[in-house]
């Protein structure tokens, strides 16, 4: 039966735990809460470590899947029940946490993801004539919503004129139906260009490209998009989620992401900005402290 066999497979577990006696487990995504493998690796003798991204089902429900809820909250309590140490990506997602466990919280420790630096010669100049992108899984959290208003509206101000091109970059995750047919109408103006899922060459192509990256996000955790955009100089119009704020400098302008004039207004300020070449690019890269891989591994590594 499935729960003769999920007994077995539990003690097979703990026994093969026990014979490698592991230092840690590390549990690093949003997986395996149901406990059973850090249970196994603290009765093995390891220090258990959490990291957790965000708790986006918990404070945007509706962002969400039906049913993510429902399952996240008590993953997540199970699985910080069972930590030894709790890391966390962002001060925003330590601050979210709290709401829901103060206790966890007050133990968590800052451990922001890295960013790997691009080749320079991956730095170009923006493309001719003007396109922007956005990047990410398209769910109701990343608001594409937003940015297909903006373009609807420039197609219907502009007549005849051309209007930037705006590439929607990622896979069709769950999206409001009439959200996915509103991109389908733009897709056959080609003002809109939805490409799927990008590799890491046509990601880092289709970012120098661009005027700017938009990321119009209700919610984030982290906010990776928007940092790959600052390693290659690219500007980045965003809201102020996740960690975004939490990097020093002027590298981001943020925009209320329910604000569709100012957006409009600022892409087409954008748009007709002809100094984004590669050595301005150069110097606005280097001046953008991004968190690195080290950093993240050395405060994991030194809480265990």
């Amino acid at each position: 039966a499935p729960g003769g066999r999920r007994i077995r497979t539990r003690r097979g577990l703990g026994r093969a735990l026990g014979a490698i006696r592991p230092r840690a487990y590390l549990n690093l995504g949003h997986a395996n809460w149901r406990g059973e493998v850090a249970q196994a690796a603290r009765a093995a003798g390891a220090r258990v470590l959490v990291l957790v991204h965000d708790t986006i089902p918990l404070d945007h429900p509706d962002l969400c899947r039906p049913g993510t809820a429902a399952r996240f909250g008590p993953g997540l309590a199970r699985i910080l029940a069972l930590a030894d140490v709790v890391a966390v990506v962002s001060g925003a997602a330590r601050d979210a946490l709290a709401r829901h466990h103060p206790e966890a919280a007050a133990r968590a420790v800052v451990a922001p993801i890295g960013v790997e630096r691009p080749p320079p010669e991956a730095i170009r100049g923006a493309a001719e004539p003007p396109l922007f992108v956005t990047l990410g899984t398209i769910e109701p959290r990343k608001n594409l919503a937003l940015l297909l208003d903006v373009w609807e509206a420039l197609l219907a101000e502009r007549g005849p004129d051309p209007v930037p091109r705006l590439v929607v970059a990622g896979p069709r995750g769950w999206e409001r139906p009439e959200v996915l047919a509103r991109l389908d109408r733009l897709a056959a103006s080609g003002a809109v260009v939805p490409v799927g899922a990008v590799g890491e060459r046509a990601r880092l192509g289709l970012l120098g490209a661009a005027r700017a990256l938009l990321f119009p996000s209700l919610a984030e955790g982290f906010g990776l998009p928007p940092l790959e955009a600052a390693a290659l100089g690219v500007p980045v119009l965003a809201s102020p989620v996740g960690i975004l704020p939490e990097i020093p400098g002027d590298w981001a302008l943020y925009l209320n992401p329910h604000d569709r004039y100012a957006w409009k207004k600022t892409i087409i300020e954008r748009a007709g900005d002809r100094h984004e070449n590669a050595a301005v690019r150069q110097e606005r890269a280097g001046r953008v402290r991004l968190p690195d891989w080290e950093a993240h591994f050395d405060r994991i590594f030194t809480l265990l």
